[in-house]
Parts: structure tokens; sequence; C-alpha cells
């Protein structure tokens, strides 16, 4: 068979990314052309589905690219595949006319993947199925083999323990899984096995496949039935980035996300026009603990970075970039000679001054002020910057080699140019984290929005990230025991303690606080950065206007959106004025916060307290510590808040948590909080959260307190003494080795 013959199919299922192209698409489909491969085809699902969703039904369409509507097999099950089948099973069929499908695989896709690849390999048995991308990295066995039909996620990130704890299933209709290998190498070597005739995928490095040929029934069938095992052939020599040619998509791609930017106007911080991705480096410096991005960090030299921005340019018309990069500043030296580059080649004319690009970035002390200004210069719109907590010592326990006040300098020397946007994520209720070390976390953002003007005003945004897993690979799974975690994987995988103070419901209440938090001071939430009078043409004599506080759309042609099922919050704020006289002192040295550390909550546990009595208090401390702070800076609150909670994001089959609270103050400092909460734990998932003990699934508690501020000013040594934990940040370092860093790649 000659290379030309061997027809190649490259695809990315759903739930990917709408705003642009896969760049794995696009790099593999540059290596195999240039490797002689020319019948190749790209088969952008992802984008296919949008499409066809925004055609059929435009009420949904919204919610599909703004949401993780599968978050959960019940939802994908349910009402995923019904509303795709018929489109999808169409495309399989296409499909099945080649010798090869390569499949581009992430946590958020791997349903949709093995759903069509299962099918894929029924209407053709002697199809070669490759499976490449992200979920192959951090899956057992380069994703070859799976949990059974009570995981949520369909796979991935998933221990040895777990797999064996639940039905495991074989991924028998995969023949390649690559592990930690260049796919762009790999698929090339691969496809060349099958042209050369010796079909040996042992002599293929860096990949997992099988021990023996596939069994003639092409089903999935549990582990061991059909006698294989997966093996690995071997570390893959990393590549040398910069041997790697600009990405290329077809016509058919680029126009299909033309297309849904035209529709999705005000999705994306580049606005209407076509926006697609561009790689820089590889891997990170860091060694966040809650992060599995460790590999070995390799970036590209600032030449060839400058010369695709050019080629994508001149070929495609594109002038808008993002950065596929775990970390664009992971070199700042790099990335300050890139910014050179760039410059240089706009003032010679070959690049035109709207070139815009955005990407992801961390904190560093060498981006100042003029730092930023040249950046801009360059063409830096948007930045997705690394924060995840404003707390010394959560942040130490992250590993984030970064200080609350570097954070600061940091947004200060963003927010000096209001033409830069920027994200930051966040995460509540992170290991160890007490109750005081949340309210401390919600006096930052308070901080960090009166002062450098963090929210719609000028486009900073906290997105509340309540769902990280607890990846198998990351420090913080192989370091349960500093940070408190069950060593069991189904509490682990939450980041569940052994004393359950801190569960799931625990961290939850945190996000939904944190978030009634930003919404009360106006910081922005996934906000969009554009002057909502300035419409833009939808269709003729059609114009969209968006209600950036309900997030619902004014046009006849975009109907409100339906749900996935998702949160329901109400909520209700009033207030008289702001308290001017605020300090740490005040609001931390009270007895109205319940001192209540780590440790204590785990003795209070040895006590035999009852799984209903821990959740109880655990709720109620965070909830008057978000009271109490709230209270330091307005005067005469009238606050309700209502949330009903389908955790969607925590694996769980149908568990409810339903939550309401009214807080008021007077101007004589009387308050009157009054709480109630309810637990409806699935039995499914009592299993999955293994709550040994508890027979009671249903949690249904109400509280009230009322009373006066002032009888609350005396001094409580036990919460200054957690305030001042909660700031020591050298008590906290962890000090992980750095991974490994490789220049000129």
């Amino acid at each position: 068979m000659k290379k030309k013959d061997l027809k190649i199919a490259i695809a990315i299922c759903p739930q990917w990314s709408t705003s642009t192209p896969s760049f794995a698409l696009g790099s593999l489909n540059t290596a195999l052309n240039n490797a002689g491969f020319t019948s190749t085809k790209q088969f952008d699902i992802n984008m296919m589905s949008s499409l066809y969703l925004a055609d059929t039904n435009p009420d949904l369409f919204r919610k599909w690219i703004e949401d993780d509507p599968w978050s959960t097999k019940k939802i994908f099950v349910g009402q995923i595949i019904p509303l795709f089948q018929e489109f999808w099973f169409k495309i399989v069929e296409e499909l099945s006319t080649y010798d090869v499908v390569a499949f581009t695989t992430y946590s958020s896709n791997i349903m949709t993947t093995d759903f069509l690849a299962r099918y894929l390999r029924q209407i053709n048995p002697n199809i070669q199925i490759w499976y490449g991308g992200p979920f192959c990295w951090y899956g057992e066995n380069g994703g070859l083999v799976e949990a059974g039909i009570n995981q949520n996620y369909g796979g991935g990130h998933r221990s040895e323990l777990e797999v064996s704890r639940l039905v495991a299933m074989s991924r028998e209709f995969v023949d390649v899984g690559c592990g930690t290998n260049e796919g762009e190498k790999t698929i090339v070597e691969l496809a060349e096995s099958i042209v050369n005739g010796d079909g040996h995928y042992e002599n293929v490095k860096g990949i997992w496949t099988w021990d023996k040929l596939r069994p003639s029934l092409p089903t999935v069938m549990p582990l061991g039935r059909s006698g294989r095992k997966p093996i690995y052939t071997g570390n893959l020599q990393i590549m040398k980035l910069n041997d790697l040619d600009s990405p290329t998509w077809s016509k058919e791609v680029l126009d299909g996300y033309t297309r849904i930017r035209y529709i999705d106007r005000y999705s994306n911080d580049f606005g209407p026009d076509l926006t697609v991705p561009i790689q820089g480096s590889r891997g990170c410096t860091f060694k966040c603990t809650f992060c599995s991005e460790t590999r070995m960090y390799r970036y590209r030299s600032p030449e060839k970075i400058a010369g695709d921005i050019s080629f994508l340019y001149n070929n495609y018309g594109v002038k808008n970039f993002w950065f596929t990069d775990s970390l664009i500043n992971g070199s700042i030296k790099n990335y300050g000679l890139l910014i050179d580059y760039i410059l240089e080649m706009k003032e010679k004319g070959e690049l035109p001054e709207d070139i815009r690009y955005g990407g992801y970035f961390r904190t560093h002390k060498k981006m100042d002020t003029e730092f930023f200004d040249r950046a801009r210069k360059s063409g830096l719109v948007y930045m997705n910057i690394g924060v995840e907590n404003g707390v010394a010592k959560t942040l130490a326990l992250m590993e984030k080699r970064q200080t609350p006040q570097l954070v600061r300098d940091y947004l200060d020397a963003v927010t000096k140019d209001d033409q830069i946007t920027f994200d930051t994520g966040w995460l509540p209720g992170y290991p160890r984290e007490t109750n005081v070390d949340f309210a401390n976390s919600l006096k930052f953002l308070y901080d960090v929005k009166h002062n450098y003007k963090l929210g719609v005003d000028h486009g900073g945004r906290i997105n509340i990230m309540k769902g990280t897993d607890v990846l198998v690979e990351t420090p913080l799974a192989e370091m349960k025991e500093v940070f408190g975690i069950s060593k069991e994987e189904s509490l682990m995988k939450n980041w569940i303690s052994e004393d359950y103070i801190n569960n799931i419901f625990s961290r939850h209440t945190k996000a939904h606080l944190t978030d009634l938090w930003l919404k009360i001071f106006k910081i922005n939430r996934r906000g969009l950065v554009m002057d909502v009078d300035d419409h833009i043409e939808l269709k003729k004599d059609t114009r969209v206007k968006k209600d950036w506080k309900t997030r619902e759309y004014q046009d006849g042609t975009m109907p409100k959106p339906q749900s996935w099922a998702l949160d329901k919050v109400l909520y209700s704020y009033k207030y008289d004025e702001k308290r001017e006289d605020i300090t740490d002192e005040k609001i931390f040295d009270t007895s109205f916060l319940t001192p209540v550390s780590y440790d204590s909550a785990l003795l209070s546990h040895l006590k035999k307290e009852s799984f209903q009595d821990i959740l109880e208090n655990s709720i109620i401390d965070q909830i008057r510590g978000f009271c109490w702070v709230l209270h330091n800076i307005h005067k005469n609150i009238n606050l309700t808040f209502d949330v009903e909670d389908n955790f969607k994001v925590f694996n769980l089959n149908d568990t409810k948590f339903y939550f309401r609270f009214d807080f008021t103050t007077n101007e004589n400092n009387e308050f009157e909080l009054d709480l109630e909460f309810k637990i409806d734990i699935d039995e499914q998932d009592k299993e999955f959260i293994d709550i040994k003990g508890v027979d009671e699934l249903v949690v249904d508690r109400k509280y009230k307190i009322s009373g006066n501020f002032d009888d609350y000013t005396e001094q409580n040594d036990s919460v200054k003494e957690l305030y001042l934990d909660s700031n020591d940040y050298t008590k906290y370092q962890i000090n992980l080795p750095r991974t490994r860093v490789t220049g000129g790649y």
C-alpha cells in the first residue's frame, strides 16, 4: 500500500471548545501531509454538532456552548444521545469508509468518543481506531482500560484501585492509546507501520496497545474476558517542538467555526472574528498540587512562534490567536523575546497592527506595568491567570509559588492598562481549609475588587471551579496524608477527608457562597467584555442585545435558553451604606467566628459526632463567617439566598442539595440569621461517597440565631490564632521540585 492510499480520518468529538478549531486536528493534519499521507480528512464532530444544534434547536445552542451538559452519564444518556444519535450515526457511517480513525480525547469528550467509536467498530470490524490526546496521558493504560457503567465520566482520571472496585471494562474497540508520547510523531509512525505491512504496533514507542490480536467479536467485554492485556511499548524520545510546522485546517472546519463565531458573537474575548489555536510550549514549569500538567516543559523558539502567526495570517487571513500552552510565560525570557519579534514584524509591515492573542498565564514579579504595556502593543488582549485563591496558607498548600501580595501586585500591573481583560480561576474548599481561611478568602476578593477594579467595569472575571477532581497523577493524590484526604479512591476523588469535615456538601456551600459574594460586589463572573450598546448586526434588520445580569437574550431569533438541569439560584440583596473603617483585626478577632480548625474538627469526629452533625456544623460555620465579613463591610443588610443544587460536576447520580438563608441587620447592629438546608443522598451515591454507618440518607435541618453584633466584639484568641495561621505562607510551603525545563525545543 502506498502512503497516499491509506485513508486516515482525524476526529474530535464534543464536548470541546466552540471558540476555536482543535489544535490537534490542525497539527496532526500537517504532520501526516508532510510525511506523504495525503488521503487525510479532518472530522470536527464537535463543530458539526454545534452547528446542527444551532440549526435544529437554537434554544439549547446557547446552553451547549456556555455549559457542560454531559458531566454526568445520566444527562448524556438521557438527553444528549437522543438529541444527536441520528446525526452522529450518519457521520460514523462516513468514518467507517476509512482505514484509520484517530480520535483526540479529553475527559470532557470521552463519553461521546466512546459511544461513536463502539458503533464504528460494530459497522466496520476491520477499521483501526486510535485514541490520543490528554485523556490518554491521564487515563490508566493510555485509555485502553475504563471503569464500568457505575462511573459518570466514562473513563479517565481513574486509579487502578478504583478500576478494580468498579466493573472494569476493556476498550477492546480501541487498537492504540497514545500514552506519554508526542502525537505528531506517533501518528506518522503508526501510519507507516500499516503501509510497511508489518502491522506490529509494538515497534512504535510510547504507546499502549494489546498483547494479542483483536478477538473476532467487535464488542466491549469485561476486562480479561478475551484474554488480552494492555502493554506499553516504552518511552518515546521527546520531540523538538521547533520541528513542528504550522497547523493546517480544511476550509470546511474553518468555515464552520467562522459560522459559530457569527452566531455566537459575544462568547469570547476576541469578538465575532475567527480565532485559531497556536502553540508555543508544552508542559508546565510548576507543580501545583491539584494539577496533573507536570510534564517536562518545552518551548518553541520565538522565531518559530512568530512564523506560525505570520503563516496563519497570510494563508487564512486570521488575526486572532489562542495559545494552547499550559503556561505562556513559563519562560518569561522566551515570552519577552516573542513580544519583541511580533513588535518588530508589525513595525516592518509583516503583520497588521490589529493582531490579537490570549492564553494562560501565572503571576510573575517581572511582569510589571512596563512589561504589560509592551505585551498589549504586541497584541495581548486576554489572560487566564492562575490565581486559585488569595489566602497565604492555601496558596502554599497549592504550591502556587505566589503570595497574596504578589497576586495584588500582578493584578495592579494588569489593570493599569484597561485594554487587557482577564479571568482567574478560584478553588473554594481546598483540603485543610478552615472556616477562618474561607472568611479570609472572601475578604481578599473584596479587597481586590475595591483596589484593582476587578469586575464588570474592567473585565476581570473569576470562574469558580467547584467540581475539580483529584487526579491520580497529582501531588495532591500522592500526599493524601498531608492534606487529610481519605485514602479511599471514591472519597479522594472529591477531596473528602477521613473525618468528613471536608466533604462534597461543604465544598458546594463554599462555592455558592463565593459566587454570591461575587454577585453582591459586582465582581464579574464569566461576564462578557463588550459594550452592550455596541450591537452587532446578526441578520438583516436584526440586532441582538444582551442583559448582563440575567444572561438572557432579547432577540426573536434566539429564544431564552433552556437548562441542562443546572443549579437553581435565587437571591436578593439590599444595604444602606458601606462602612469605611474595615480592618482585618476587627473582622478576624471576634467571638462570632467559630474557632474550628482542621485538627479540632478531626478531634470532634473522633468523639463520634454523627455525619448529620458534621454536615450541619460545617455549613453553619461557613455561612456565619460569610455573614460576619459582610456585616463589617455593609450596614443595614437584607439578604435572601436560595439554592437548589444537583451536583452535576461532582459525579453523583441523583443527590440533591438545597439550602436557603435570610440575613438581616439594622442600624443598631441587631441581626437575624435564618437558615435551612436539606440534603437528599441518592442510594446509588451513598456507596460512591462512602458514608459509612449512615442509615439516614436525608438530612433536613433548620438553624436560627439572632442578637446584636456588638456582643461579639470581645477578643477571641482561638480565632485570632487561626487568622494568623491563615496568613502564614512559610509554615505550609511544600517546596516540591520543579519540572524539568528544556529550552531551544
